[in-house]
């Protein structure tokens, strides 16, 4: 326990302390690397992580990811593009380690305080971590929002109304139908007797849905001759059809990601925080999809 802001200097023998295990974790209760999660005021032991092992595939990740911009910077597409994919593999290889499967519910971590090996939802890291990473996509949304407002304020004249707008609905209708499989998924997780499949198949079923809403979107604009490199309307059409894109071919292979676990037995009740992450980010992409088609089929309303 941290008592003070210089515990090393107000007590010297903090270090030999530890190695006698003294202290929270004397040893590692499951056999694997752990780390304790704390409440973020207080510094309350709430639960206790299991973290990966030693790997190479976080440094092979860092190396291919590392690679695939900096050869980019120099217009060597043909390596770049060779190091997404293998940057993409040796991430879901590492991840793979993660939502461990382990025996024990509860565990001593020190000073007789019993923790759980595992939460789900708000309470877990990742679920957290998740949010942080769609507010970064949401802010760029809306980034991509004040551009397209901005721009049309400038230059209305020049706006033309979507001759194919009611395509909007249908698109929108999709997207819901997939977020709608998401929160049935996530009911089927927490159902007792559903299989461990059944909410999986609901996320796949979701992407197909996303992808679905994500090509007749493409291929509705590509019908109406409005066309990014001639007018601003067209560029910023096509742009957020391409932000949508990345959200939904990240959703595909998270969605892959989930099969592949849950073929392995990797997604059991009630460990399923890979299930809540997914779901959490094929909600959002959702989302955004639906304001895209809307928004750029809904405004102006009249050219």
């Amino acid at each position: 326990m941290v008592r003070s802001r210089s515990p090393l200097w107000d007590n010297p023998g903090l270090a030999k302390e530890v190695e006698e295990g003294r202290h929270l974790l004397p040893y590692s209760a499951t056999g694997l690397r752990e780390t304790l999660i704390t409440s973020p005021v207080r510094a309350e032991p709430q639960y206790l992580q299991i973290m990966m092992g030693p790997s190479v595939w976080p440094l092979l990740g860092a190396v291919f990811t590392a690679g695939f911009f900096l050869l980019l910077t120099v217009q060597a597409y043909t390596p770049a593009l060779a190091c997404f994919p293998l940057a993409t593999l040796s991430i879901l290889r590492w991840l793979w380690d993660t939502d461990r499967t382990v025996p024990h519910k509860e565990v001593d971590v020190g000073a007789g305080i019993m923790l759980p090996t595992y939460v789900t939802g708000p309470s877990a890291h990742g679920w957290w971590a998740t949010v942080c990473v769609l507010v970064v996509a949401g802010m760029i949304f809306l980034m991509a929002v004040f551009g397209y407002l901005f721009v049309y304020g400038i230059h209305p004249g020049y706006w033309t109304v979507p001759s194919a707008r009611w395509w909007a609905l249908p698109i929108a209708a999709a997207y819901a139908l997939g977020a709608a499989l998401v929160l049935f998924g996530r009911r089927l997780m927490v159902r007792e007797g559903a299989t461990n499949w059944s909410p999986t198949s609901a996320i796949l079923f979701a992407c197909v849905m996303m992808t679905v809403a994500l090509a007749t979107d493409w291929l509705s604009w590509r019908a109406q001759g409005i066309e990014p490199e001639l007018t601003a309307q067209g560029a910023f059409a096509y742009a957020m059809l391409a932000l949508q894109g990345q959200l939904v071919a990240i959703a595909l292979v998270m969605a892959v990601y989930l099969a592949a676990r849950t073929a392995r037995g990797l997604v059991t009740r009630p460990r399923n925080t890979t299930f809540d992450v997914v779901s959490l980010f094929l909600l959002y992409t959702s989302a955004q999809g639906t304001a895209t088609a809307l928004l750029l089929r809904f405004f102006p309303a009249s050219g």
